[in-house]
């Protein structure tokens, strides 16, 4: 008689301590003094305090039932279509998930996540954040650096992410000929997956 192989976790090593994070941190976070995860800091809901951050908190806001402001979101409640099909939290909604939900809660309000945990904050997240006027404080980390000083022998096969000089571009993948052009050391701006 065979046995089944064993079920292999398909996430990375970083998406489980995102998610362990995460869920010590919710569990706790009824305590007076609740986990933090390392390099988390809570900061004023300011524009110019989010930009460049990494939100460690989901911002859930209520929106209109209407395709535009659904389509794309997380949705952050269980909606009941009918006949035994429910659209769970958590869900991101396309546009034929969007329109459905439209027709059940057409006139009613739907809550959604503006930005979920881990998503860097841009310069228009930021101020949507800042608009919201119930929100005191905001659950943020540092964004860590994407500069690595790297040999060049490592420089093969990564892919630039800002431009260097007016001939490599941003999204460039660096291969043997432009990483033998270059010095053999070099701050190179690398994005690291």
């Amino acid at each position: 008689m065979t046995s089944l192989p064993p079920k292999i976790d398909q996430r990375t090593y970083e998406e489980i301590v995102q998610q362990t994070e995460a869920f010590v941190e919710d569990y706790t976070n009824e305590l007076e003094r609740g986990w933090k995860s390392p390099g988390a800091i809570e900061v004023e809901p300011k524009s110019e305090l989010l930009t460049g951050m990494i939100l460690n908190q989901k911002i859930p806001i209520i929106v209109e039932a209407k395709v535009d402001n659904l389509k794309g979101r997380i949705l952050n409640q269980d909606i009941d279509l009918g006949d035994n099909l429910i659209i769970k939290k958590g869900t991101q909604i396309n546009d034929s998930q969007a329109q459905r939900i439209v027709q059940i809660k057409e006139n009613q309000l739907v809550e959604v996540l503006l930005a979920a945990r881990n998503t860097l904050i841009d310069a228009t997240l930021a101020q949507q954040i800042s608009q919201i006027k119930e929100l005191k404080q905001v659950k943020v980390k540092v964004q860590p650096s994407s500069v690595i000083e790297v040999e060049q022998k490592y420089w093969v096969d990564q892919i630039l992410a800002e431009d260097i000089g007016s001939e490599l571009k941003s999204g460039t993948v660096i291969t043997e000929a432009i990483a033998v052009v270059n010095i053999s050391f070099f701050i190179v701006f690398l994005i690291c997956y």
